[in-house]
């Protein structure tokens, strides 16, 4: 059974660590899509730091990913990994059930 939990943070961290770097190579890309979400979810005043939040949540994927890979700190890697994986399993069903960004862009068309 340990093999099975060694493997399966070495998987969850090599897949932190991609995401977290991809995210990082176009920061304008997900900066894009924060402010599409915050348009949705009416919280504009949200909207100029979507760079600084979008570079600080791709420092902290990759982060976790490189912890989790190295078994570092694994309690507070723990912690963080299911923070961020309850808050973007919450958004993404928000998303697909309702598709917030979907209805702001209708209403954003002339």
């Amino acid at each position: 059974m340990k093999w099975f939990a060694n493997i399966s943070r070495i998987i969850v961290g090599l897949v932190f660590v991609f995401s977290g770097f991809v995210k990082g190579v176009d920061p304008l890309g997900f900066t894009y899509r924060l402010e599409d979400y915050f348009y949705a979810f009416h919280w504009n005043s949200f909207v100029p730091f979507a760079l600084f939040l979008t570079i600080l949540l791709c420092t902290i994927e990759f982060t976790v990913g490189v912890m989790l890979l190295l078994n570092l700190r694994m309690k507070i890697a723990s912690w963080l990994l299911l923070l961020m994986m309850l808050f973007f399993t919450c958004l993404t069903l928000n998303d697909a059930v309702n598709n917030p960004c979907l209805i702001a862009a209708a209403l954003a068309m002339p």
